[in-house]
Protein backbone atom coordinates (compact mmCIF):
# COMPACT_ATOMS: atom_id res chain seq x y z
CA UNK A 1 0.00 0.00 0.00
CA UNK A 2 2.92 2.34 0.64
CA UNK A 3 4.65 1.45 -2.96
CA UNK A 4 1.15 2.15 -4.38
CA UNK A 5 0.62 5.76 -2.68
CA UNK A 6 3.83 6.80 -3.20
CA UNK A 7 3.59 5.80 -7.24
CA UNK A 8 0.26 8.31 -7.09
CA UNK A 9 2.20 11.03 -5.54
CA UNK A 10 4.78 10.96 -7.88
CA UNK A 11 2.63 10.68 -10.90
CA UNK A 12 0.79 14.50 -9.32
CA UNK A 13 3.77 15.86 -8.69
CA UNK A 14 4.79 14.93 -13.15
CA UNK A 15 1.66 16.34 -13.78
CA UNK A 16 1.71 19.34 -11.91
CA UNK A 17 5.25 20.01 -13.32
CA UNK A 18 4.11 19.52 -16.63
CA UNK A 19 1.50 22.01 -15.83
CA UNK A 20 3.47 24.36 -14.69
CA UNK A 21 6.08 24.10 -17.80
CA UNK A 22 3.35 24.98 -20.15
CA UNK A 23 1.91 27.46 -18.73
CA UNK A 24 5.59 28.90 -18.70
CA UNK A 25 5.75 28.20 -21.93
CA UNK A 26 2.42 30.05 -23.01
CA UNK A 27 3.83 33.03 -20.70
CA UNK A 28 6.85 33.63 -22.69
CA UNK A 29 5.27 33.38 -25.54
CA UNK A 30 2.76 36.07 -25.07
CA UNK A 31 5.38 38.56 -23.77
CA UNK A 32 7.72 38.05 -26.65
CA UNK A 33 4.91 38.78 -28.95
CA UNK A 34 4.02 41.50 -26.98
CA UNK A 35 7.15 42.76 -26.59
CA UNK A 36 7.98 42.17 -30.72
CA UNK A 37 5.01 44.65 -31.38
CA UNK A 38 5.56 47.05 -29.21
CA UNK A 39 9.31 47.29 -30.91
CA UNK A 40 7.63 47.12 -34.32
CA UNK A 41 5.50 50.19 -32.99
CA UNK A 42 8.34 52.03 -31.39
CA UNK A 43 10.10 52.16 -34.22
CA UNK A 44 8.27 53.71 -36.65
CA UNK A 45 7.38 56.20 -33.92
CA UNK A 46 11.17 56.42 -33.39
CA UNK A 47 11.76 57.34 -37.27
CA UNK A 48 8.70 59.72 -37.56
CA UNK A 49 10.07 62.06 -34.64
CA UNK A 50 13.66 61.92 -36.25
CA UNK A 51 12.58 62.94 -39.70
CA UNK A 52 10.11 65.63 -37.81
CA UNK A 53 12.93 66.84 -36.39
CA UNK A 54 15.11 67.00 -39.36
CA UNK A 55 12.36 69.01 -41.07
CA UNK A 56 12.17 71.58 -38.78
CA UNK A 57 15.95 71.42 -38.31
CA UNK A 58 16.50 71.75 -42.56
CA UNK A 59 13.46 73.77 -43.42
CA UNK A 60 11.00 72.90 -46.04
CA UNK A 61 12.67 71.20 -48.95
CA UNK A 62 13.40 68.31 -46.13
CA UNK A 63 10.02 68.67 -45.09
CA UNK A 64 8.63 67.32 -48.25
CA UNK A 65 11.56 64.54 -48.00
CA UNK A 66 9.62 63.82 -44.79
CA UNK A 67 6.21 63.77 -45.94
CA UNK A 68 6.67 61.22 -48.85
CA UNK A 69 9.05 59.08 -46.35
CA UNK A 70 6.33 58.78 -44.33
CA UNK A 71 3.85 58.35 -46.58
CA UNK A 72 5.95 55.23 -48.28
CA UNK A 73 6.45 53.87 -44.97
CA UNK A 74 2.48 53.94 -44.36
CA UNK A 75 1.81 52.59 -47.37
CA UNK A 76 4.55 49.69 -47.66
CA UNK A 77 3.26 48.73 -44.25
CA UNK A 78 -0.79 48.80 -45.24
CA UNK A 79 0.59 46.80 -48.76
CA UNK A 80 2.18 44.01 -46.12
CA UNK A 81 -0.76 43.48 -44.33
CA UNK A 82 -3.31 43.29 -47.23
CA UNK A 83 -0.73 40.89 -49.10
CA UNK A 84 -0.76 38.89 -45.96
CA UNK A 85 -4.48 38.61 -45.79
CA UNK A 86 -4.37 37.46 -48.96
CA UNK A 87 -2.34 34.81 -48.77
CA UNK A 88 -4.26 33.94 -45.08
CA UNK A 89 -7.55 33.61 -47.33
CA UNK A 90 -6.20 31.63 -50.19
CA UNK A 91 -6.45 34.66 -53.09
CA UNK A 92 -2.81 34.74 -53.96
CA UNK A 93 0.16 32.68 -53.44
CA UNK A 94 3.36 32.18 -54.37
CA UNK A 95 2.80 30.35 -57.62
CA UNK A 96 -0.18 32.69 -59.13
CA UNK A 97 2.28 34.90 -61.04
CA UNK A 98 1.07 38.36 -59.02
CA UNK A 99 -2.51 37.24 -59.95
CA UNK A 100 -5.37 35.87 -58.01
CA UNK A 101 -5.12 32.01 -58.61
CA UNK A 102 -7.87 30.70 -57.13
CA UNK A 103 -11.37 31.74 -57.34
CA UNK A 104 -14.03 30.74 -55.07
CA UNK A 105 -16.53 28.52 -56.85
CA UNK A 106 -19.79 29.60 -56.33
CA UNK A 107 -23.16 27.46 -55.35
CA UNK A 108 -25.43 26.09 -57.54
CA UNK A 109 -25.09 25.55 -61.33
CA UNK A 110 -22.50 26.96 -63.35
CA UNK A 111 -22.43 29.39 -66.78
CA UNK A 112 -21.35 28.16 -69.92
CA UNK A 113 -19.00 30.11 -71.03
CA UNK A 114 -17.82 30.65 -75.12
CA UNK A 115 -14.47 31.14 -75.53
CA UNK A 116 -13.61 32.12 -78.71
CA UNK A 117 -10.32 34.00 -81.28
CA UNK A 118 -10.58 36.49 -83.89
CA UNK A 119 -7.63 38.40 -85.73
CA UNK A 120 -7.51 42.16 -84.21
CA UNK A 121 -9.78 43.67 -81.57
CA UNK A 122 -13.35 43.42 -82.96
CA UNK A 123 -15.45 40.32 -81.10
CA UNK A 124 -17.51 40.43 -84.96
CA UNK A 125 -14.67 38.79 -86.75
CA UNK A 126 -13.96 35.41 -88.21
CA UNK A 127 -13.77 32.79 -85.14
CA UNK A 128 -10.83 30.97 -85.84
CA UNK A 129 -9.05 27.96 -84.67
CA UNK A 130 -6.10 27.94 -86.56
CA UNK A 131 -3.40 30.88 -87.09
CA UNK A 132 0.17 31.18 -88.56
CA UNK A 133 2.90 32.02 -85.97
CA UNK A 134 3.09 35.86 -87.91
CA UNK A 135 -0.41 36.62 -87.13
CA UNK A 136 -0.37 35.10 -83.35
CA UNK A 137 0.30 38.74 -81.70
CA UNK A 138 -3.21 40.38 -83.62
CA UNK A 139 -4.59 37.12 -81.88
CA UNK A 140 -7.18 38.56 -79.45
CA UNK A 141 -9.23 35.85 -77.16
CA UNK A 142 -12.35 36.46 -75.90
CA UNK A 143 -14.81 35.33 -73.49
CA UNK A 144 -19.03 35.56 -73.40
CA UNK A 145 -21.80 34.70 -71.42
CA UNK A 146 -25.51 34.56 -72.52
CA UNK A 147 -27.75 36.97 -69.77
CA UNK A 148 -26.79 39.70 -68.53
CA UNK A 149 -25.44 38.46 -65.15
CA UNK A 150 -21.80 38.73 -64.41
CA UNK A 151 -19.37 35.77 -63.36
CA UNK A 152 -15.86 36.05 -62.36
CA UNK A 153 -13.44 33.52 -63.90
CA UNK A 154 -9.55 32.93 -64.91
CA UNK A 155 -8.29 31.49 -68.34
CA UNK A 156 -5.69 28.81 -68.17
CA UNK A 157 -3.41 28.37 -71.16
CA UNK A 158 -1.67 25.21 -72.40
CA UNK A 159 0.96 24.97 -74.33
CA UNK A 160 2.52 22.70 -76.68
CA UNK A 161 4.78 21.74 -74.28
CA UNK A 162 1.72 20.72 -71.88
CA UNK A 163 2.86 23.61 -69.90
CA UNK A 164 -0.24 25.48 -68.32
CA UNK A 165 -0.25 28.73 -66.57
CA UNK A 166 -2.72 31.67 -65.99
CA UNK A 167 -3.48 33.95 -68.81
CA UNK A 168 -3.91 37.40 -67.75
CA UNK A 169 -5.61 38.21 -64.10
CA UNK A 170 -9.50 37.63 -63.34
CA UNK A 171 -12.13 38.54 -65.66
CA UNK A 172 -15.92 39.48 -65.16
CA UNK A 173 -18.13 38.75 -68.07
CA UNK A 174 -19.92 41.53 -69.45
CA UNK A 175 -23.47 42.30 -67.91
CA UNK A 176 -24.67 43.26 -71.36
CA UNK A 177 -24.25 40.18 -72.95
CA UNK A 178 -21.17 41.16 -75.17
CA UNK A 179 -17.62 39.52 -75.43
CA UNK A 180 -15.16 40.30 -73.05
CA UNK A 181 -11.60 40.91 -74.40
CA UNK A 182 -9.22 39.09 -72.94
CA UNK A 183 -6.44 40.27 -74.28
CA UNK A 184 -3.44 38.76 -76.69
CA UNK A 185 -0.30 37.31 -77.41
CA UNK A 186 2.92 39.45 -75.98
CA UNK A 187 4.74 38.37 -78.47
CA UNK A 188 4.99 35.28 -81.07
CA UNK A 189 3.28 32.07 -80.00
CA UNK A 190 5.65 29.10 -80.34
CA UNK A 191 4.28 26.58 -83.12
CA UNK A 192 1.91 23.88 -81.56
CA UNK A 193 -1.46 23.23 -80.65
CA UNK A 194 -3.25 25.46 -77.82
CA UNK A 195 -5.92 24.77 -75.11
CA UNK A 196 -7.37 27.88 -73.65
CA UNK A 197 -9.75 26.69 -70.63
CA UNK A 198 -12.39 29.44 -68.95
CA UNK A 199 -12.28 28.13 -65.27
CA UNK A 200 -14.69 29.15 -62.05
CA UNK A 201 -12.97 27.55 -59.45
CA UNK A 202 -11.70 24.18 -60.46
CA UNK A 203 -14.37 23.73 -62.99
CA UNK A 204 -13.89 24.41 -66.18
CA UNK A 205 -16.86 26.27 -68.43
CA UNK A 206 -15.23 27.18 -71.56
CA UNK A 207 -12.39 25.74 -73.83
CA UNK A 208 -11.26 26.76 -77.04
CA UNK A 209 -8.85 24.61 -79.03
CA UNK A 210 -6.20 26.46 -81.79
CA UNK A 211 -3.28 25.75 -83.73
CA UNK A 212 -0.75 27.92 -84.28
CA UNK A 213 1.43 27.24 -87.44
Amino acid sequence: MFSVNTGCVKIISVANSMKTSIKDMFARASQAFISGCFGCFGAMVTVVIVLLIGGLVFGGIFGSSITQAVTTLFDGVAQAIEGLSNILQGRAGPFSNGYTSLIPTPTGELPSLEVFMTLGENPNGNRLTRISQSDSPQAFFWVQQQGNSEVTFRLMLTEPDGSADQFGPLFTTRSDGQPRNCGRFATRAQLGNYTLKAMIGNTVVGELNFVVE
